[in-house]
């Protein structure tokens, strides 16, 4: 799935949550500009009890612990991230 608005966005979460992935890795552009690395989206549960959490690492650095997200906040970081998820689809699934 290509990512091309913000319902999009919202429909790429839902096929992940329904998916037997658990998580999703793409470089975060809040990231690159900073230092460079790159975030891993983990869902944990299933159903209605789902919980998001990210984690970001890069070159000599990483996240102590992961941080926790609303299923909101996850749909803006999908949007916000877009580019890049878009370009590890391609490369993984196409």
């Amino acid at each position: 799935m290509i990512i091309k608005s913000k319902y999009d966005a919202e429909l790429f979460l839902k096929e992940l949550e329904k998916s037997e992935e658990e998580y999703c890795i793409y470089d975060d552009v809040d990231i690159c500009m900073l230092s460079g690395g790159n975030t891993t989206l983990y869902l944990e549960g299933y159903g209605d009890d789902i919980e998001y959490y990210t984690y970001s690492s890069g070159p000599n650095w990483w996240d102590q612990e992961r941080t926790q997200l609303s299923r909101k906040k996850v749909i803006e970081k999908i949007w916000r991230n877009r580019k890049n998820i878009n370009a590890e689809t391609r490369r993984c699934y196409f």
